[in-house]
């Protein structure tokens, strides 16, 4: 063991590629993606959501999800480019965006005196 390689990077390089998660939100990772296409051979990419609910939470991995139909329709094994911590770091910045971008999205109630044309102070028609 050197002195420059840290314990984050060899716990990742013990990881079996197939066991590196996807689908962060219900913990699906790749082997069961692969696993699902073999035995189901899903039409298309969305199929992948009956494995274990995938890319059915945040919405983050539906990309991966994509590529990991598009390789397996292609008879070639997933992979990913970038390490776990990338991925989750990658994955925490799109759900805060998300969550940002939710708290400014403010519409009006439809259930509101506002959606029957009312002032919804005193109650009189516009």
């Amino acid at each position: 063991m050197s002195g420059s390689s840290s314990h984050a990077e060899e716990r990742e390089d013990a990881v079996d590629p197939l066991d590196r998660i996807v689908c962060v939100c219900f913990s699906v990772s790749l082997r069961k993606l692969v696993k699902f296409c073999k035995f189901e051979q899903p039409v298309v990419a969305t199929q992948l959501s009956e494995c274990y609910g995938a890319g059915t939470g945040c919405g983050w991995c539906r990309p991966f999800l994509e590529r990991v139909f598009e390789e397996q329709r292609a008879g070639r094994t997933p992979e990913f480019d970038m390490t776990e911590e990338e991925y989750r770091t990658l994955r925490a910045a799109y759900r805060a965006d998300k969550k940002k971008a939710a708290a400014t999205d403010i519409r009006p109630d439809p259930s509101g005196d506002e959606a029957d044309g009312r002032d919804p102070e005193t109650g009189d028609s516009a």
